[in-house]
C-alpha cells in the first residue's frame, strides 16, 4: 500500500513540476529590496530567452531556490504558460552552448525534476560513464549517450539495416 501511495505522490509531483524550468548560473542581484531582485531575475530571463535562445515565450513566477549564501549562486525556477512554450526552451540547446562569453556564458537550463527523477538520471550518468570507461580501456571507438531512457553507443555503425529492428 505504501508503494502505491508513493507512486501516486510521485505522479502528482511530476504533474506540478511539468511547466517549470530550472536555470543555473544567473548572477544574483545585490539589491536589498525583494521586488528589485525579482525584477532583475525576470529581465535576465527575458534577455536569455530572446537573445541567447532567440525565442519569445511568456513566463511566470520567477523564484530563487534555496537560502541565500555568499559562496554560491542559487538556481532560478520559472514557470511557462503552456507545455508548448516549455518545450521551446529545450529545442535550441546548441544556441546556449554557443555563448562562451558574455552574460550567458555559464548558464544551463534543466527541467524541474522530482528527487526520484534526479536520482534516476544520476544513475544513468554513472552507468554511461562506466560504459565509456570500459570502451576506452579496450580501445574500442564508442560514444555512449543517454537517449529516451536508454544508454546507446552513437559511434556504432550498422552495416545491416535489419540490425536496427
Amino acid at each position: 500500500m505504501r508503494e502505491r501511495k508513493r507512486g501516486v505522490q510521485e505522479l502528482r509531483e511530476r504533474e506540478q513540476r511539468k511547466g517549470h524550468v530550472i536555470i543555473f548560473g544567473i548572477p544574483e542581484c545585490e539589491e536589498y529590496n525583494a521586488e528589485d531582485r525579482i525584477a532583475s531575475d525576470e529581465s535576465f530571463i527575458n534577455a536569455l530567452l530572446s537573445e541567447a535562445l532567440e525565442i519569445q515565450v511568456p513566463h511566470d513566477k520567477v523564484i530563487r531556490l534555496g537560502k541565500k549564501e555568499d559562496s554560491r549562486t542559487r538556481p532560478v525556477r520559472t514557470t511557462f504558460h503552456s507545455m508548448e512554450d516549455h518545450a521551446l526552451v529545450f529545442k535550441p540547446p546548441k544556441k546556449l552552448k554557443d555563448h562562451n562569453e558574455g552574460p550567458f556564458a555559464n548558464i544551463s537550463i534543466s527541467p524541474d525534476l522530482t528527487p526520484l527523477e534526479r536520482q534516476d538520471r544520476m544513475n544513468f550518468r554513472t552507468e554511461r560513464n562506466q560504459m565509456q570507461a570500459k570502451s576506452d580501456a579496450k580501445g574500442q571507438p564508442a560514444k555512449w549517450k543517454i537517449r529516451r531512457g536508454k544508454i546507446v553507443n552513437t559511434e556504432r555503425k550498422m552495416e545491416d539495416p535489419e540490425e536496427a529492428i
